[in-house]
C-alpha cells in the first residue's frame, strides 16, 4: 500500500468523522430549538405571556433560516408583545409580516391583533388591523366574526353607514343575529329612520338582553310618529320592569325637544313629552 493511498484513506476517514461529528452537533441544536420552542407553546397556551416571549426569541435567533420553527417563533413572540400590551408590539407584527410575508400565520396575526384591540374596547386600532385581513382565507365562522367586530367597530367609531351596512347581512345568523337585528335597529333609529327602526327592534323586542332598551326607542318612536296610544302601552310596560333610577332616565327621554313639533289630532292625550310621561304615571 503506497503513501499516497494511505493519506487519502485518512483524509477520508477524518472528513466522515468530522461530518458525522457536525451531524450529530446539528441534530443535538435542532432538538434543543425544538425543545425551547415546545416549551415556550406551552407557556403561551398557559397564558404565561411574559415567559414565553424571551423563549420565543431565543428560537427565532437559533434556529435554521430554512426551518419553519424560525418564523412560527417570531409570530408567537410578536403574539405575546401583543397579550401584553407592549408599546411595540404593533411593529413586532409588521416585522413578523415584512420578514415572512409568505407565512401561513400571516392573516392569523391580523385578525388576532385586530381581536386583541377589539377586546380592549379600542375600536379604531381595532379597525385597522381588521381591514388588513383577506378574509378568502378565513373561515365561514371567522369571517362572520370579522364582519360583526368590524361593523361594532365602525359603529363606536360613528362610521353609522358602513357599520349598517355590514350588520345587515348577519341579521339572521343563529350566533350573531340578535345582536347584529339590535344595531341595525338602534342605527336606524340615530338616523331618524324610524319606519326601519320599529320594524326591526320589534323583532327582538322580547329578547331579555336587549328589553329595556328596545322599549325606550319605541317609546321615543312611538311619540315622533304621533302614535299616543302606542306610546302609553309601551311606556307602561316599560315602567312595569323598571326601576327608580331608571324611571327617571325614561323621564329625561321624554324632557327631549321634539324635532317634529308633532301635535296629537286629540285631546285626550298630552301632546308634550314631559306631560305625558306624567299621564302615564298618573294612569299606571
Amino acid at each position: 500500500m503506497n503513501n499516497c493511498f494511505v493519506k487519502k484513506l485518512i483524509f477520508f476517514s477524518v472528513s466522515v468523522f468530522i461530518s458525522l461529528q457536525l451531524s450529530a452537533q446539528k441534530t443535538e441544536i435542532d432538538a434543543n430549538v425544538l425543545a425551547n420552542y415546545n416549551e415556550a407553546k406551552n407557556l403561551f397556551n398557559s397564558k404565561a405571556y411574559a415567559a414565553a416571549q424571551p423563549k420565543f426569541l431565543s428560537v427565532s435567533k437559533t434556529a435554521m433560516n430554512s426551518s419553519n420553527l424560525k418564523a412560527d417563533a417570531s409570530y408567537y413572540e410578536a403574539m405575546c408583545a401583543i397579550k401584553l400590551n407592549q408599546e411595540n408590539a404593533d411593529e413586532k407584527v409588521i416585522q413578523f409580516v415584512e420578514n415572512y410575508p409568505n407565512s401561513s400565520k400571516k392573516n392569523t396575526a391580523f385578525f388576532n391583533t385586530g381581536n386583541y384591540y377589539f377586546a380592549n374596547k379600542k375600536a379604531a386600532h381595532a379597525l385597522k388591523w381588521y381591514k388588513k385581513v383577506d378574509t378568502k382565507t378565513l373561515s365561514k365562522e371567522n369571517e362572520k366574526e370579522l364582519d360583526f367586530k368590524s361593523a361594532y367597530a365602525l359603529l363606536t367609531t360613528n362610521n353609522l353607514d358602513l357599520a349598517k351596512n355590514k350588520f345587515l347581512p348577519l341579521i339572521n345568523d343563529a350566533k350573531y343575529g340578535t345582536d347584529s337585528r339590535y344595531y341595525y335597529g338602534y342605527i336606524a333609529y340615530k338616523q331618524e329612520d324610524y319606519d326601519i327602526a320599529e320594524q326591526t327592534l320589534q323583532e327582538i323586542a322580547d329578547k331579555k338582553s336587549y328589553e329595556n332598551e328596545i322599549s325606550y326607542y319605541l317609546l321615543d318612536i312611538s311619540f315622533q310618529g304621533g302614535k299616543f296610544e302606542r306610546c302609553i302601552e309601551v311606556g307602561k310596560k316599560l315602567l312595569e320592569n323598571t326601576r327608580i333610577k331608571e324611571t327617571s332616565e325614561i323621564s329625561k327621554m321624554f324632557d327631549r325637544p321634539d324635532p317634529h313639533n308633532i301635535q296629537t289630532n286629540t285631546n285626550k292625550y298630552p301632546n308634550n313629552k314631559p306631560a305625558l310621561f306624567q299621564y302615564i304615571l298618573r294612569n299606571d
